[in-house]
């Protein structure tokens, strides 16, 4: 699909970007009951995870940013075996090409 500007060298441009884009995605991570605290410093402490926990209600908000799909897989899998996650709900997510 490219860039949208129907030539192959905008398709080209668009392929080479995705080869190197950094997933980033936000989540609205509901914890177990009581656990907020505790979910929310074992995020943190996770590779590519940054933590917010919101002031008014019992959730944390969940920024991931990683190198590659691979490692998006991999964390995405680590975050699934979190027994003190209730709900993980993507909220947003997106490529944007690496700093070279």
């Amino acid at each position: 699909m490219g860039l949208g500007y129907g030539n192959h060298k905008a398709n080209t441009v668009s392929s080479k970007f995705r080869s190197i884009a950094m997933p980033i995605k936000s989540y609205l991570v509901h914890p177990a009951k009581g656990k907020k605290a505790a979910l929310a410093a074992e995020l943190d402490h996770m590779k590519h995870c940054e933590v917010l926990p919101a002031e008014n209600e019992d959730v944390l908000i969940l920024i991931t940013e990683t190198d590659s799909k691979q490692e998006e897989e991999a964390l995405r899998q680590n975050l699934e075996k979190l027994r003190d996650i209730k709900l993980l709900a993507l909220v947003s997510g997106f490529n944007t090409p690496k700093n070279a």
